[in-house]
């Protein structure tokens, strides 16, 4: 039988779009608050940036500014994690923060761990602006608004995804919906961002090797030139994502200009992404008065070697003390 204008539900961009959508609005209403990872860190700076404080701890490092009621309400506050019942919900919903006359003993003193770069908190900063001083929502639905804004993005970026590769379209939809690609996409976090720009770059990549066109468009090579500054404003660890623009037939296919325009951005983002990360982790490492931080530790590797070694014997002697005592 042929296929009618019925079957259009099955086109992978509509179909996972649609899962997506259902299940990561169910994962949003029954999740409690702060139960995802690091939903506290992240829901502070998104607090910091609401207020106009785009570097992290500028605000919330000078002293007690922080809600108690953004933390004091979380899941991960709770030490034994005990299931959240319908009666613990409505005494939540009705916590509301004074945000126009917020006393000393409201606040308390948190500083967050988000040091990434504004853009992935960029458009939850207003949906906590607007739904906490303007309208005074109680907590727990700016909670509920800013999940769902997560997950409208990564919709967003997903069907864009969907659309535009060329092939392997079910499989990189059965990824977008992988379990813990949908629990991500439905919390508090960078992360429903992050995936869905890789996986809107992969999509771009093959798309435009597997045209029949001569060389890029101007069109084409500004729309690449914006997806390599996003995955540069990524965690840095996703800059090796550009290593696909070598998968571009250079010979007849990228003019000269083509090349030092892509050059130019990958430099561009790069220096972005590397400044941005030095800067803001130094200030956080120092706010938090942590001992050191993974560069200083890796460098170590090389400056003390016979102490990795050590550290490392050591770990492996500890799991045989214990089977001993077994």
């Amino acid at each position: 039988m042929k296929p009618t204008n019925k079957t259009t539900f099955f086109y992978p961009e509509i179909f996972f779009t649609l899962i997506i959508l259902v299940t990561g609005f169910i994962l949003i209403v029954i999740t409690p608050m702060g139960a995802n990872n690091d939903e506290e860190t992240y829901t502070a700076r998104i607090f910091e940036m609401s207020l106009g404080n785009l570097m992290p701890n500028s605000f919330l490092g000078e002293g007690r500014n922080y809600p108690t009621a953004l933390i004091s309400n979380s899941y991960r506050q709770d030490v034994n994690l005990w299931p959240i019942d319908v009666a613990t919900w409505v005494e939540q919903a009705k916590v509301r923060i004074n945000w126009n006359n917020r006393d000393f003993d409201s606040l308390i003193n948190y500083k967050t761990r988000a040091v990434y770069f504004p853009t992935l908190f960029l458009f939850q900063a207003p949906v906590m602006r607007i739904m906490g001083p303007r309208l005074d929502i109680p907590v727990v639905f700016i909670y509920y608004a800013i999940r769902f804004s997560y997950l409208l993005i990564y919709i967003l970026l997903v069907y864009l995804a969907l659309r535009i590769i060329p092939f392997g379209k079910w499989l990189l939809g059965a990824i977008a919906v992988a379990p813990i690609s949908l629990i991500t996409a439905s919390s508090i976090s960078p992360d429903p961002i992050i995936f869905g720009i890789c996986f809107l770059f992969i999509a771009w990549i093959l798309f435009l090797t597997n045209q029949q066109a001569i060389h890029l468009s101007t069109k084409q090579l500004v729309i690449t030139c914006g997806l390599i500054l996003a995955v540069c404003t990524l965690k840095p660890n996703y800059i090796f994502l550009l290593f696909l623009l070598f998968v571009f037939p250079y010979k007849g296919f990228l003019i000269r200009r083509d090349v030092v325009i892509l050059l130019f951005a990958c430099l561009v983002g790069i220096g972005i992404s590397l400044g941005w990360n030095y800067l803001a982790s130094r200030i956080v490492i120092s706010q938090l008065d942590l001992a050191s931080d993974s560069t200083t530790q890796f460098w170590s590797l090389f400056s003390e070697p016979l102490i990795f070694i050590r550290s490392l014997g050591l770990l492996y002697q500890i799991p045989l003390e214990r089977e001993k005592r077994d």
